[in-house]
Parts: C-alpha cells; structure tokens; sequence
C-alpha cells in the first residue's frame, strides 16, 4: 500500500494518500514503518497531494499523546537515506517537529536524537540530526539535557554545517536561561 505513495501517476499517489489516511486515523490500520512515505507526500509536486500529507499529519498529531513524537526518530532515519533534497528534508522534519507541544516530549527527542549521533558515520546524516535538534523549542531541562548528552556528538561537532546548527541551539538557548543555566551554556 506505502508503495503506491511514491507512484509516477498523480490520482494514485492521492488515492493513496486518502486511503491511508483513512484507515490509519481510524485506527483500522497501524503505522508502520514506511509512515516516511507519507512523510514523503508533505513535498509533492502537486499541491493537492501535499495538502492531504499536511492534514494526515495534523490530525494524526491529535491522537493520544502525539504518535509523531514516537515516529519522528524512525522518520529521520529513513528520510536521510533517501535520494531526497536538502530543501525538501528540512521542509518535512520542520513540519513535522512543529506537531511537537509538549516540553517533556522535546525534551525526551533532545536525549533520542543525541543519541542517533553514535550509530552514524555519514556526514548528511549528522547534518540531518543537528538540522533536527535546532528547530526543536528548548526548555532548560533540554538544554541541560544537551548538554549532558555532549560524550554522544562530541565527535561530530569537527563538521562545520553540524557545529553551525549547535551555535544556533545556543544562542537560542541563551534567550530564556536563568543565571545559573547562561553560566553553564556560556561554559558549554
């Protein structure tokens, strides 16, 4: 069925969309592990197919405690090993990130994407991970939870285009902090 998503015919990549859709939010069908293909249809061409992705996705956000919380790792993973453009990547993870409104939850992405950094070798990849936790809203306990996590990306933090991504963490970062927290990310 995911196959369908990424079919040259239009009507077909829509109908999939729909079914999909259809079965997934009624609960009639789980999400796998191919929701990137749908992730995928956030950046069709046609405008129509890209606007069902982006209602999939926002009513999917609604259900329990957001499953794009708990897909948004897999999402990444399988999304930076395809053939897909940088500009494209970046428009999808922020969709799908911006679905994110608990604290505890970015929180818990911050310690789940450092994390990633130690199970991958690829530069893009790294890219793609610190691409992720910069556009993540971060509370102190995330921060400190960065923070913490350094022994994990330490060794990626040599590539300029990861390291730019953590300077912009930062500075963010350095906007709501506390005394006591400016000294450790200034430290940091």
């Amino acid at each position: 069925m995911y196959a369908r998503l990424r079919d040259p015919s239009t009507s077909v990549r829509k109908n999939a969309v729909l079914i999909l859709s259809h079965l997934i939010l009624n609960d009639m069908m789980k999400v796998k592990g191919y929701i990137n293909e749908m992730a995928m249809r956030l950046e069709d061409a046609d405008e129509r197919i890209s606007s069902l992705a982006k209602l999939f996705f926002l009513e999917l956000s609604k259900k329990g405690s957001n499953p794009i919380y708990n897909l948004l790792p897999d999402i990444l993973s399988r999304l930076s090993n395809q053939n897909l453009e940088k500009d494209a990547f970046c428009n999808i993870m922020q969709f799908l990130i911006s679905s994110i409104k608990k604290d505890k939850q970015m929180e818990a992405l911050v310690e789940k994407l450092c994390n990633r950094f130690g199970g991958v070798t690829d530069i893009k990849q790294w890219e793609y991970i610190s691409y992720c936790l910069a556009q993540l809203t971060f509370t102190e306990k995330g921060i400190r939870k960065l923070i913490e996590s350094f022994k994990t990306y330490e060794h990626v933090l040599s590539e300029e285009s990861v390291m730019e991504h953590f300077k912009y963490i930062i500075s963010k970062g350095k906007k709501f902090a506390k005394t006591q927290l400016k000294s450790s990310i200034e430290e940091f």
